[in-house]
């Protein structure tokens, strides 16, 4: 099911995380690629062919990282996490977690909306409620909404509950960050669609927000969209300064946002993409960020690079396969400088039984063990 015309800039002012939106898959909404998500000089498909374009989110001077850039590329990426979507009863929903944390993932991400933007009527868990009762059950594994909407909930409310969950996790929240695009979010809240120039604009204040009352200083803001008079949250974060923040972002305006709050910068990459063209528009992406970060005064080494993946949708090469064909595609992101892969899970939330070897899962828990015993 593609979306009507008039909802593509929205989708492209910050595609979604959470979802990998292939029709009659579980959990999955069905939006169309945004077609300036494609990299330049190349196509996708005779139809893409037709709207080949250069990248608009990535300036023709940041293709090239700027000096004391993140060089050279590492050998192998040296995280795996897992997303999760909360859409089954809360005993396979904690499993899932135990299984994850036992297998030696670093990270556990929830998917964040009121309702399952492809099936309104079915079972869907509240993320930042869900993430509470997971911090009780888990030990080691880092836990976080990927990614928490700025649709559903006023910055000074993300603050709070975020400041929750890194009480009852220890210390373990990331707390991710996203502009919002499902319909679904915004009529569940009675929230007119947002154009894309205001998506921005909100995401921009919303995280500058909760990135000084994560910090347990005492805020004074008067925004253009939000507010918070004389406030101080308490207790102060277990995760000194604060809870690092993950900032999902695509567009130049985002971006700029990751460069100035982001301890973490995911992508997805993009709908509907070759492998290729996949590694190129993250690639640039990436150099983008760089110069963002060096015009911020500060170091680009110091954002750690996402790349959520695993779906058919926005991973177009057969990684559950066999083991070569999964660190063949590992490799590939190494080679960019991505240090963290999220993975669906399990993948037979998205792929038929026959298109996973199960010996692909053990071969990654295997690595896993290793480089935390090294």
């Amino acid at each position: 099911m593609g979306q009507p015309r008039g909802d593509a800039e929205v989708l492209r002012a910050d595609q979604p995380l959470c979802h990998a939106e292939v029709p009659g898959q579980p959990g999955t909404a069905g939006a169309q690629p945004g077609l300036d998500d494609l990299p330049p000089r190349t196509a996708h498909g005779q139809h893409l062919q037709r709207h080949r374009r250069r990248d608009p989110e990535v300036p023709r001077r940041a293709r090239r990282p700027p000096r004391g850039s993140r060089s050279p590329a590492r050998r192998h990426v040296t995280d795996f996490g897992v997303l999760l979507f909360p859409n089954v009863g809360w005993d396979t929903l904690i499993d899932r977690c135990e299984q994850a944390e036992r297998l030696g993932f670093r990270s556990l991400w929830i998917d964040d909306h009121i309702v399952n933007p492809a099936a309104p009527r079915a079972n869907w868990l509240e993320a930042l409620t869900t993430l509470a009762g997971i911090a009780t059950c888990t030990h080691r594994i880092l836990i976080g909404p990927l990614v928490a909407n700025v649709v559903l909930r006023h910055p000074v409310m993300l603050a709070r509950q975020a400041l929750g969950i890194d009480q009852m996790s220890g210390g373990r929240l990331q707390l991710g960050l996203g502009a919002g695009y499902a319909p679904t979010d915004h009529a569940t809240v009675q929230t007119p669609v947002w154009p894309a120039a205001e998506r921005a604009e909100r995401f921009a204040e919303a995280v500058g927000l909760v990135d000084r009352l994560l910090r347990s200083e005492s805020v004074d803001h008067s925004g253009r969209h939000y507010r918070a008079d004389h406030l101080r949250l308490r207790p102060a974060p277990v995760a000194a300064p604060r809870p690092p923040l993950c900032v999902a972002a695509h567009r130049r305006e985002s971006l700029e946002v990751v460069a100035r709050h982001g301890d973490i910068w995911s992508s997805f990459g993009g709908w509907g993409l070759s492998s290729a063209e996949l590694i190129a528009v993250t690639k640039s992406r990436s150099a983008a960020l760089d110069e963002f970060c060096a015009a911020a005064g500060r170091d680009p080494r110091t954002v750690r690079r996402q790349i959520l993946a695993g779906n058919p949708a926005t991973t177009p090469d057969p990684i559950w396969s066999s083991v070569g064909a999964f660190e063949d595609w590992v490799a590939r992101w190494a080679e960019i400088g991505i240090d963290e892969i999220v993975l669906y899970f399990p993948p037979e939330v998205l792929y038929a039984p026959e298109l996973v070897d199960p010996a692909v899962l053990d071969h990654l828990a295997a690595t896993l063990f290793a480089r935390r015993a090294g």
